[in-house]
């Protein structure tokens, strides 16, 4: 049988991105026609179709009138960020990626054997003229113990032209390390056998036109890498994918297709923090792909090892449990979802954070934060017997500020935790004063309410109840 005279006929559209952006057509209707993962071909019916590429929170569109075989390249969103000196990213330049790339693969120092550690701070301006200020300034690397501290603002190779960026890189022994800024903040950074872990750090400042008063170095929403090559690629997609990702893993709820969770999954083995942050993504928007979950953290454990914090973490949401991979968390891990996870298994697995352990230690120093593990460093010599008026204050002026943003009317345990939140900040108040007041005033918690409260303030089950028994006694 012959085709019928009045089947349209087809154009083919081809469509390139310069990252493995998120490619998807939309017909007049504005349905989805086609999508794809950094490069896009299809036939279609003559029409005008709209082209969108989004990379995380940013996305270009173009329309194009397919009265005719047409192939296109799209540039990435300009709005995509990163603090790493990423190609086709809004805030890198071609002399900060040449530098990184350099010191990434002529180590400074030698610490140790097995592993190797890159860090990176820079500043950005629009005009490339930020302050010749050491960006890496009061900025300490250190061991768990604090045996050994480094300020990397002295140690790094610093260059001022243009916006400065300041480089340190070393070989070390596997295992858990720390990036603290001076009176500030501490988060986890770990080195794994024969890999380079690498951490990038942004300047981040209420100034403009290069003026560097108020500036200050964002280690918050520093960005890790793991590179199996010891090496930064500043047009690697892996880390491209990996930034996406993170991106994902900030937001409250699914925004990567199918096709892009694929991809960072399946990139895993270039770059193997694209599977921590994977495997979470997958734990959250997928919790059914029971499969897929146990593929990829059985593929971590052989990649990063049984002693890396994240993969332990990761490992107690198996349904089967893997017998070479330790249930105790005795690090910190890098990202916070990891350590959710384990306060969450502290219900049911008490020595998850084993007393005496580093982990145990910083669990009430614990801070609001995301996708990052943050704690405070305590500054009054008190070490890790930090106040708990003190952590509970920082909790709840953080749980406060959140809550302008939100309703919780819907919530109902979320809604009686918030007269909780406000009980204890009562009972910091007056806990010097009429225990007796305070007792009444606090309400009994639910099992539900309990774990709520762990989860929002970060600690383990153990943790929460001395709490409560020292408040409300």
């Amino acid at each position: 049988m012959s085709p019928s005279n009045d089947a349209p006929k087809l154009n083919t559209l081809t469509v390139d991105a310069s990252a493995p952006a998120e490619i998807s057509v939309l017909d007049g209707s504005a349905n989805t026609v086609a999508r794809a993962i950094g490069h896009l071909r299809s036939s279609f019916p003559s029409d005008i179709y709209k082209v969108r590429v989004r990379v995380g929170p940013t996305l270009e569109e173009r329309i194009v009138a397919l009265d005719r075989d047409q192939e296109i390249k799209v540039d990435a969103p300009a709005g995509f960020s990163s603090p790493i000196p990423l190609a086709n990213t809004s805030r890198s330049q071609d002399r900060h990626q040449e530098t990184t790339r350099w010191a990434s693969e002529h180590l400074s120092q030698s610490l140790g054997i097995g592993a190797s550690i890159l860090i990176v701070a820079r500043a950005w301006s629009r005009h490339g003229n930020s302050a010749p200020i050491n960006p890496a300034t009061d900025l300490i690397f250190s061991d768990e113990s604090s045996s050994m501290k480094l300020d990397i603002g002295k140690l790094a190779e610093f260059r001022a032209d243009e916006d400065p960026i300041a480089c340190w890189s070393a070989a070390v022994t596997p295992g858990s390390y720390r990036l603290q800024l001076a009176g500030g903040i501490t988060r986890a950074i770990f080195a794994t056998s024969n890999l380079q872990t690498q951490a990038f750090l942004l300047q981040r400042t209420t100034s403009s036109y290069g003026r560097s008063d108020g500036a200050t170095l964002d280690i918050e929403n520093a960005a890790i890498s793991i590179s199996p090559r010891q090496s930064f690629d500043p047009e690697s997609n892996q880390t491209w994918l990996a930034e996406v990702a993170r991106y994902a893993l900030t937001q409250k709820r699914k925004i990567l297709s199918e096709g892009v969770l694929d991809q960072i999954l399946s990139a895993k083995f270039e770059d193997p923090m694209l599977g921590l942050l994977g495997a979470h993504l997958l734990l959250r928007d997928e919790p059914d792909n029971v499969a897929d979950f146990e593929t990829v953290t059985r593929n971590l454990a052989n990649m990063l090892g049984s002693d890396h914090p994240d993969v332990r973490a990761l490992c107690l949401a198996r349904r089967t449990p893997l017998p070479e991979v330790p249930r105790r968390i005795t690090s910190p891990p890098m990202l916070r979802a990891s350590w959710d996870l384990a306060v969450a298994h502290s219900f049911t697995e008490p020595d998850v954070f084993p007393e005496g352990s580093e982990a145990n230690r910083i669990s009430t120093l614990v801070l609001p934060g995301s996708p990052w593990l943050i704690w405070k460093t305590p500054t009054d010599g008190q070490g890790s017997s930090v106040r708990l008026e003190e952590t509970l204050q920082d909790f709840l002026a953080a749980r406060s500020r959140a809550d302008k943003a939100r309703s919780n009317a819907t919530n109902p345990v979320r809604s009686r935790l918030n007269s909780a939140y406000r009980t204890l900040a009562y009972g910091l108040e007056v806990v010097r004063g009429t225990a007796a007041t305070v007792r009444e005033a606090m309400p009994e918690l639910s099992l539900d309410e309990k774990e709520e409260l762990t989860k929002m303030l970060g600690i383990p089950a153990s943790k929460l109840d001395s709490m409560l028994r020292k408040l409300f006694p």
